[in-house]
Formats: structure tokens, sequence, C-alpha cells
């Protein structure tokens, strides 16, 4: 496996440096444009009883993630995932894996495949980034970004490659990022002005973007009956297009579908009162699930976005 992600790497610097020029191009092409996972097969999985996703809530056990007074976005996104997850399990049709333990700390079976595949993974990461800056240099694919992001730390980009890499190797056909949002203000104490849940989902250039969109737009439609959708300039209506994220699979580096939904913002009321804070995030991951469960059950169209 190791020397076939060295093949890979040696032919997107080929690619890069115009030293080769026959079969590359078709490479390219194929990571660029070409579908990894139809929602067909998506649509099949869930049919035959084998559709698995892979539930990530976001940030390490300690460290990570945004934080209002004593309320940690790490600790939220860790409860609602049992929420969610105990939501999935009463499907038959569904398979579910969760990236964190009850205490928060990756589950064992991740850190190890992290541990075993850490080389892989960075190859992974920068062939695929390789590649796809010849696909600018060549016209064949639009850098675009519409909302800027933090940096993940370095652990951060390795596990979260890593999830992209196990996910495409396992057959994971959705994966979940759960997230809490928040934004720069002079008095970080205070409880800022904007509400409301948005949800990533790939741009349209990468080749897991008409496979997660309808995805995106069903949750979408769940959501809105418990909370609105961000009022952030750069977040309305509620769905946006991210190349940049590594929870999309920048570069194509995600074959199935992917979302990363930021529920709302941490200063919320709903979230930072103890009395309200259980209600909603069941309610969050109640909607969720019917999000997905409509999917699975309206007619199967191409995305409007796509």
């Amino acid at each position: 496996m190791f020397a076939s992600g060295v093949t890979s790497f040696a032919l997107a610097l080929s690619l890069l440096f115009n030293t080769a020029v026959a079969e590359p191009l078709s490479y390219v092409a194929g990571l660029f444009f070409a579908e990894k996972i139809p929602p067909s097969q998506l649509r099949s999985e869930y049919q035959n009883g084998t559709l698995n996703i892979l539930i990530v809530p976001g940030h390490e056990k300690d460290t990570g993630g945004t934080e209002f007074r004593d309320l940690k976005e790490r600790d939220l996104v860790l409860e609602l995932s049992k929420y969610l997850n105990l939501e999935f399990q009463n499907n038959s049709h569904i398979n579910t894996f969760v990236t964190r333990d009850g205490e928060g700390d990756f589950v064992p079976w991740l850190k190890d495949y992290v541990s075993r595949s850490k080389d892989a993974i960075l190859l992974f990461k920068t062939t695929a980034a390789v590649t796809a800056k010849y696909g600018v240099v060549s016209g064949q694919f639009d850098r675009k970004s519409v909302v800027e992001h933090n940096n993940a730390s370095s652990l951060s980009s390795l596990y979260l490659h890593g999830i992209n890499k196990y996910a495409n190797e396992n057959n994971i056909n959705l994966v979940l990022h759960l997230h809490f949002n928040d934004y720069p203000r002079r008095q970080l104490s205070k409880p800022g002005v904007y509400r409301g849940f948005a949800i990533y989902m790939p741009e349209n250039q990468l080749p897991n973007a008409s496979t997660s969109k309808d995805m995106a737009k069903a949750i979408a439609g769940r959501l809105k009956k418990v909370q609105p959708s961000s009022n952030f300039p750069q977040e309305k209506p509620g769905l946006i297009e991210d190349q940049d994220l590594i929870a999309m699979g920048p570069n194509g580096t995600r074959d199935g579908a992917s979302l990363l939904i930021e529920y709302g913002y941490i200063y919320e009321n709903k979230f930072t009162n103890p009395k309200l804070r259980d209600k909603a995030l069941r309610d969050l991951a109640h909607a969720t699930y019917l999000g997905v469960e409509d999917y699975f059950n309206m007619p199967e169209v191409l995305s409007a976005l796509r």
C-alpha cells in the first residue's frame, strides 16, 4: 500500500512539473471531475441495510474548539454525538461509528489506525494537494473560498485526513462532523449577535459534491423546525459549499458524502442554560436523524446545486 502511495505521489509531481503528459491527464480529470459515489449507491446501501455512518464530534478531548465562559464546544458536541448515535441505532438500515468515546478521547480503533498509518496519511494529503495544484495550473480546477476558517492544529489535521482516508478504505457512506459556532468580537465573555445553524458541504467541483448536497438540504429542512438557519451574512441561508475544510475532503480526498454541521452559536441561551441544554441537544440530534431518513424517503433526483 505504501509503495502504491509513493507511485501516486511521483505521478502527481510529474504532472506538476510536466515531466509526463499522456496518462496523468486522465488521472487528474478523474480526481477533479468524476463522481466517486453516486446518490444511487448511497440509496442502495441504505435499502440493503448496510449504510455506514461515521459521527465525528469535533476536536480532541482536552484541546480545541470554541469556548464560552465555562462551556466548551468539544464537550457539547460529545454529548450531542451520544444522542445522535442513539437515534441512528434505532434504524436497522444504518450502522454507526463514533470517533470519540464516552470520556471524549479518540476511540482505540481510530488511534491505532492513525498511529499505524501516519506516513500513509501524510502522503495521501500531500499527493492530493500537489495534484490539485496541477489542476489549478492547467485550468481544470478553480480555487474558491467563501468563509475564512481557523487552521487545524497538526494533530487535528492528521486525524481529520486520517478519518477521510479511513472512510474511503472502509466503505463509510456518510461522515457527519458535529460542531458549534462562534466568531471574533470585542467582549468574548458576552453573547454575540449571530444565531442559528449552518451546514457545510463539499464545493461543486469536489468528487463527493452531489452525493452530499441533497443530504445537506434534507437535514437543513428538519433542523429549521427546531433551530433557525444562521444569520451570519457569509453563512446565509444555512447551506455553504466549501473546498477548504478538511472535513469536506479538500483536493478530492473524500469519496463518500461528508457534512460539517455547525448546530448553532455556543453562547445561545438554549446551550448555556443547563435547564434547556439537554432538550436542545436531543432536539437537534432527532432533527438530524429525521433529515437523513427524509433523504432516503424522497424521490431520487439530481441535486439542483450540481
